[in-house]
């Protein structure tokens, strides 16, 4: 691929990008998570409706099943999670590697007794950490990139991103 045209492609991507709508904040909640007695997940949020950002669930004959809840992959968590929910237990942990090359990373737990970022432990370049769970609980990781090119002289129009998972530790 000639110079000319990669750089016409990358401009074109860049700018494509920029047309994206921000997206809009969304309102506080605390999720619930419950369990039946017939082990499905109920999630809720403040005054029994559906927790924002949760996964939504089905009810048949009265039973609530949780839908796409996976399981963390042994290279870690990317961008293509964004919006997932996640199982793990007490103990596990993975790799957060949303990347540094386009993107600054502000990262946040909401619950950092359910999972905590680990401290003292180097991570291979543009991974923002290994987080472990810690106790039973729901926590939310969110993540804010700016554009790297924000900082340049003029600063870009490249809109910042936002990452969130959910993590249901059991």
């Amino acid at each position: 691929m000639n110079t000319e045209l990669f750089t016409f492609i990358v401009v074109l991507t860049i700018l494509m990008t920029a047309c994206v709508p921000l997206q809009s904040a969304q309102p506080e909640t605390i999720p619930t998570v419950t369990t039946t007695q017939s082990g499905a997940v109920v999630t809720t949020g403040q005054g029994g409706g559906p927790a924002v950002g949760l996964p939504p669930s089905t009810i048949n004959n009265g039973e609530v099943t949780p839908i796409s809840v996976a399981n963390l992959s042994a290279s870690g968590v990317s961008l293509s999670e964004n919006g997932k929910t996640f199982t793990m237990r007490p103990g596990e942990n993975f790799l957060l590697n949303l990347g540094s090359d386009v993107y600054e990373w502000t990262v946040e737990v909401d619950r950092d007794g359910v999972l905590q970022r680990e401290q003292g432990v180097t991570v291979i370049q543009g991974a923002q950490g290994i987080y472990t769970a810690q106790t039973p609980g729901t926590a939310i990781l969110n993540a804010n990139g700016d554009p790297i090119c924000l900082k340049s002289n003029p600063p870009c129009k490249m809109p910042s991103i936002s990452f969130s998972i959910i993590l249901i530790v059991e």
